[in-house]
């Protein structure tokens, strides 16, 4: 199917769909997408959360899992060191991990915004583990929650955007680059 015709807000959900998918390969992790699934995620332990603004849109993506679907989505050169669900310092770290994992996963998203002359700017990634999680998922209509599943784990990413009406994603031209290609200025 053309992405030509979609609607902004399903141009956006295949988007952001195909991104993760990608963010995730690039860890040897296949997500498969879930059609079905419950209101919140039941498994989250951590999520990493990027708000973002445009001209056009603003809101934020955040991405919630489990201790071990962050664990194992570690760069491959890091993957290999053991880190605990028991260890306090393991989860300060994998909570830095899901901020980061977010922040690249908004950084191809808004490689794939260039493209249809959407400049997004970026705020600072954060972190919530435990608890926290029940009251930062977002519960608004306008929240599309997406939802995969790897070999035992769920992954929930959440796009929560205020999008204007006159919005239209038309194709403009190329990203700027590929992501992990190096560009010197």
């Amino acid at each position: 199917m053309s992405d030509a015709g979609l609607p902004p807000v399903q141009l956006l959900d295949k988007l952001i769909a195909e991104q993760t998918i990608a963010q995730f390969a690039a860890s040897d992790i296949e997500l498969t997408p879930l059609e079905q699934h419950g209101p919140q995620p039941s498994q989250a332990e951590l999520a990493g959360m990027v708000g973002f603004t445009s001209e056009s849109m603003r809101g934020t993506v955040m991405i919630a899992s489990t201790f071990s679907l962050f664990a194992r989505s570690r760069p491959a050169a890091i993957r290999d060191q053991p880190v605990s669900a028991y260890v306090a310092r393991d989860w300060l770290y994998l909570r830095d991990w899901a901020s980061e994992l977010t922040n690249q996963l908004v950084g191809r998203i808004k490689n794939r915004l260039v493209t249809f002359g959407v400049s997004l700017r970026v705020s600072t990634p954060t972190a919530l583990s435990g608890s926290a999680l029940a009251f930062a998922t977002p519960t608004s209509k306008r929240t599309r929650p997406l939802v995969f599943t790897s070999e035992r784990d769920e992954l929930w990413v959440f796009f929560d955007a205020i999008i204007e009406p006159e919005l239209e994603l038309v194709p403009q031209g190329e990203a700027a680059a590929e992501e992990g290609e190096l560009i010197l200025f």
